[in-house]
């Protein structure tokens, strides 16, 4: 009777087994939530810093001289207002994010002339409904949309600021579509 009482109040070897099988369970899912939470932590850094980025581009260009914008910051140095090269441009970096292809992080996009031919700059017949040109838009405000360059007599400018990096998702890009008026 006695032997029976000593076996009983010792711990087996089995419950042993179960009870670090259960731990050992515990700290997986505790690790796998603590990676998990950083891993969000991460890509919402990133993220943020990819929006602040693309706003403060917009604000950048509506403090500008309105007329001046397009020529400022579209892709082509040779039409910028203080002489070409003087301008931003149409790309630009941000501190703390990383091109996937080594390329600039940003991006400033325009609806301009594409494979449909016609004159190079700025159009009014891009179909763009991201850009809020679905089948065109009236930059010049004249009634009429058309297929000629309007670099120099537009009233409203759409825009699309793009940033695209590598971070813990490849390949990350965010899109801000706005449209910018004369004011």
């Amino acid at each position: 009777m006695n032997n029976v009482r000593k076996a009983r109040a010792g711990v087996t070897l089995f419950e042993l087994m179960i009870a670090l099988v259960v731990l050992v369970t515990a700290l997986f899912g505790l690790l796998s939530a603590i990676l998990a939470a950083t891993s969000l932590q991460q890509s919402t850094r990133e993220q943020t810093l990819a929006y602040n980025a693309a706003r403060k581009k917009l604000e950048e260009m509506r403090n500008q001289t309105f007329a001046e914008v397009y020529a400022r910051y579209n892709a082509d140095p040779s039409d910028d207002p203080g002489g070409a090269g003087t301008g931003p441009g149409n790309t630009f970096t941000v501190d703390g994010l990383t091109s996937p292809n080594g390329q600039p992080v940003g991006r400033i996009v325009f609806p301009e002339a594409g494979a449909g031919g016609g004159p190079a700059g700025l159009r009014e017949d891009v179909d763009d409904p991201e850009m809020g040109m679905p089948g065109g838009r009236d930059l010049n405000g004249d009634g009429v949309i058309d297929t000629n360059a309007h670099n120099a007599d537009y009233k409203l400018l759409p825009v699309r600021i793009v940033v695209a990096y590598a971070g813990l998702k490849s390949g990350a890009e965010i899109r801000v579509n706005s449209l910018v008026a004369e004011k």
